[in-house]
């Protein structure tokens, strides 16, 4: 490999901070800072996960939804071994 270290340790939003081509204006044509675009951009994700595992959930019927959830959010560990079970990954 020809890089040096310090070029690969640059982060997700300096590279993209670099970018020329990347428009940061909205509908209305006004321009806002990187850090806000990026912060809608994750929130729009997160949204989307759980969209994704709520639907999933509602398919297969828990006899206790809540209890469910809560026990996701508590070990990150269950939900990835439940999402594997069900061939989701």
């Amino acid at each position: 490999m020809s890089t040096s270290i310090t070029a690969q340790c640059t982060t997700f939003y300096e590279q993209i901070k670099q970018c020329k081509e990347l428009d940061l204006r909205d509908e209305r044509g006004e321009k806002h800072p990187l850090a806000i675009i990026l912060i809608g951009f994750m929130i729009a994700l997160l949204r989307t996960c759980r969209t994704v595992l709520l639907n999933l959930l509602y398919q297969l019927k828990p006899k206790k939804m809540k209890a469910k959830i809560e026990e996701f959010a508590d070990n990150f560990q269950i939900l990835l071994q439940w999402l594997t079970q069900i061939n989701f990954l």
